[in-house]
C-alpha cells in the first residue's frame, strides 16, 4: 500500500502554527480514508476496464483520427504483441521516437500493457542527445513511426545494443 506525504495544502503559515503530532494524525486519518474509499489499481487494469466498458465511446480523436476504445485496444494489441515478440523483459526501458501524439498513445499504453517504462524521445532534440538519453536509460527496443525510421536505424547501427 503507497503511503502519502503532504505537508498543509492549505496555508503555507500551517507549517509554523501546527504541532507536528497534529500532522502526523492529519496524514494518517487522511490514508486509511483513502484506503476505506478507493480501491487501488495498476493503470494497466484500468486501461483494461476502460477498453472494455466504453468499447464504442470515441477515445481518440485528433485530426483526421478517431478511434473507439475497441480499436484503440485492438492496436494497443498489436504493439503489446510486438514487444513481448522481441522478448524484452519486464520493467524494461522502452523508446518512443515520434511526432505522431496518437502514435505516442498507442506506444506508451502498448508498453505499459507489457509492464514495461516508456520514454519519450524528442524528435526535436540533436540525434546525439537522443543517444546519450538512450545510454543513460539502457534502452533496447525504440518503436517509432515510418517517418523516423530512417533516424532510428542510424541510432541503431551507431549502438548495437538497440533491436
Amino acid at each position: 500500500m503507497y503511503r502519502l506525504h503532504f505537508s498543509c495544502w492549505f496555508s503555507p503559515l500551517c507549517t509554523f502554527i501546527t504541532p507536528p503530532e497534529t500532522k502526523k494524525e492529519w496524514l494518517n486519518r487522511f490514508n486509511e480514508n483513502l484506503q476505506e474509499n478507493f480501491e487501488i489499481k495498476p493503470i494497466q487494469a484500468i486501461l483494461t476496464d476502460s477498453f472494455q466498458k466504453y468499447r464504442e465511446n470515441t477515445a481518440i480523436e485528433y485530426g483526421p483520427i478517431r478511434l473507439t476504445y475497441a480499436e484503440l485496444a485492438h492496436r494497443v494489441a498489436c504493439i503489446s504483441q510486438k514487444i513481448a515478440a522481441v522478448g524484452i523483459e519486464k520493467g524494461s526501458f522502452i523508446g518512443i521516437y515520434s511526432k505522431d501524439k496518437a502514435d505516442i498513445i498507442f506506444a506508451a499504453i502498448g508498453i505499459l500493457n507489457r509492464a514495461c517504462i516508456f520514454v519519450p524521445l524528442d524528435t526535436n532534440l540533436p540525434v546525439k542527445r537522443i543517444e546519450s538519453i538512450i545510454k543513460l536509460a539502457d534502452i533496447r527496443v525504440i518503436l517509432t513511426d515510418a517517418g523516423h525510421e530512417a533516424i532510428v536505424r542510424d541510432i541503431k547501427n551507431r549502438n548495437h545494443n538497440i533491436e
